[in-house]
């Protein structure tokens, strides 16, 4: 059952909460969701169930970048060690100032991805809207998302 219900108040539908007496506009409820995606976050090191699905904001990108919606998206050994802060011996607090002490810095993991170009930025000129792609986003990761920004 929806969390939200619709009713019609003149000519601006309206989305009830059913949870509080608030009710907001449906375009700007549109709005918000179309700005929204699903990513795996990590807030803390440890074994595969520390990764959640929650809902993010979704990228912008900048003029000389490009939004890719993420058709698939590898999970590599680099990124189970990152997330089970299972580095090799010595590096252990070396590693940890790098990617952060009590959890990784960077929220979404995963390096390599494929996809479909969403959107481009004003100078790019090697892409468009549609074209098929993949790549890898290096130490910026953020490929276990809906969408990522290249």
């Amino acid at each position: 059952m929806s969390v939200f219900q619709t009713e019609d108040r003149g000519s601006i539908p309206l989305a009830r909460s059913k949870l509080s007496d608030s009710a907001i506009p449906c375009n700007i409820l549109f709005y918000l969701r179309q700005n929204i995606m699903k990513a795996a976050i990590i807030s803390k090191y440890g074994p595969p169930e520390v990764l959640t699905i929650q809902e993010v904001a979704k990228p912008t990108p900048q003029k000389n970048e490009i939004l890719v919606e993420v058709m698939t998206s590898a999970v590599n050994s680099g990124d189970a060690r990152i997330r089970g802060a299972n580095f090799p011996k010595g590096f252990g607090l070396l590693a940890r100032l790098g990617l952060g002490i009590r959890g990784p810095r960077t929220k979404i993991l995963g390096v390599s991805f494929s996809g479909i170009v969403a959107e481009v930025g004003s100078e790019v000129s090697e892409f468009k809207v549609g074209d098929e792609v993949f790549g890898m986003t290096g130490a910026k990761m953020g490929a276990y998302a809906q969408y990522l920004v290249v």
